[in-house]
């Protein structure tokens, strides 16, 4: 996973202590040291107050920042985004993924006219629930929306 990505799942709450063990671990193996390394590696108890207290120490020293919801929420979405449009997976189920993972997000109050508007899901959101259609058409529709998303939303695209 991209280190901005891991960023962004972080700010949103869905990382285990084992994830962020895992993280400095590969920084470890990839040759790369700093002594908060050690610091997360050896904290006793190894919970989460204990190890998200040094992360986010180490984050401050690798001078990057920890994204805020929203932008973590615009990440998150764009992952998910960029896989239907890739192909590589099933849309349909992609998408019930991508409205799991930022459900952390509250962009039913931030909506200002349809659900999701906020951060552009509002078509996405409206051909995922279309009743009167075959789920070959829906997938067909995401992948559509989603190249849409793309081009109006996406900061990398």
């Amino acid at each position: 996973m991209p280190e901005e990505l891991f960023l962004a799942h972080y700010a949103a709450g869905h990382l285990k202590v084992k994830d962020i063990l895992y993280y400095v671990d590969s920084k470890l193996a990839e040759g790369l040291y700093s002594d908060i390394y050690i610091e997360i590696l050896d904290a006793i108890p190894q919970d989460w107050d204990e190890i998200s207290k040094f992360f986010e120490k180490l984050i401050l020293e690798e001078k990057k920042l920890i994204p805020t919801l929203e932008d973590a929420a615009m990440l998150i979405l764009e992952s998910h985004v960029k896989l239907i449009t890739l192909g590589e997976v099933e849309p349909f189920s992609q998408f019930g993924k991508l409205l799991s993972d930022i459900q952390f997000y509250d962009y039913y109050n931030k909506s200002e006219k349809y659900y999701g508007d906020c951060i552009g899901l509002q078509n996405l959101y409206a051909r995922y629930h279309e009743d009167c259609a075959t789920r070959d058409e829906i997938n067909n529709w995401l992948i559509e929306e989603s190249e849409n998303w793309l081009t109006q939303y996406s900061k990398n695209h």
